[in-house]
């Protein structure tokens, strides 16, 4: 077993040979997407998401906001809200509005 091998997000999203699927997965900014998993930085590794226990895929924002710095800032961001299991959530958060339309249609396509 390599060392680098995806892990699911939570123990009971096991997925079949999620090491062949994130080779043949698109890239989306800092994610993965594939039809059978969305995949997760985390660290030198990466973490899945199964596209069969995702039910909802919804438009978010995040604000970014600097108080501190020389010139003061708050910016909206565009996000993706994935609803898996029983009420868990997990934000994507990425840089283009773009991408997002991109992202959100793969998603959609693949939950069906």
């Amino acid at each position: 077993m390599a060392i680098f091998n995806p892990k699911p997000l939570k123990e009971q999203y096991v997925m079949e040979d999620a090491a062949a699927d994130i080779k043949r997965a698109a890239r989306m900014e800092k994610y993965r997407v594939s039809d059978r998993a969305v995949y997760i930085p985390a660290g030198l590794m990466w973490e899945y998401l199964p596209m069969s226990c995702i039910h909802e895929v919804r438009r978010a924002k995040r604000s970014v906001s600097a108080e501190n710095s020389c010139i003061p800032f708050d910016q909206d961001l565009p996000a993706i809200t994935l609803l898996y299991g029983e009420e868990e959530k997990y934000y994507l958060e990425l840089n283009s509005e773009k991408t997002t339309e991109k992202f959100l249609s793969l998603l959609t396509q693949a939950i069906g």
